[in-house]
């Protein structure tokens, strides 16, 4: 089985992924992604605002530290609508 899915932002796409998929077929343990040990969970990372000040306050140019202040203020909600294809 296959799906698709496109992003689109301001009616152009920003991001196409084709996926297949199969049925789960048991003793191939190799195939699988390791854990990865020491990655934090989400609810334990500092949040998108936290880390562009953190940024800003470690940039040396102005125009840069500008930059990051003005992209800090960007609603993080404001996310490209999405349009599943079969």
């Amino acid at each position: 089985m296959t799906r698709g899915i496109k992003a689109s932002q301001r009616g152009r796409p920003v991001f196409v992924m084709l996926a297949s998929f199969s049925k789960i077929e048991y003793g191939h343990p190799e195939a699988q992604w390791p854990t990865h040990f020491g990655v934090r969970p989400p609810n334990e990372c500092p949040d998108r605002a936290d880390i562009i000040q953190a940024m800003a306050d470690a940039e040396q140019n102005p125009d840069r530290k500008q930059y990051l202040m003005q992209a800090k203020q960007v609603d993080p909600n404001d996310v490209p609508s999405i349009e599943i294809v079969k």
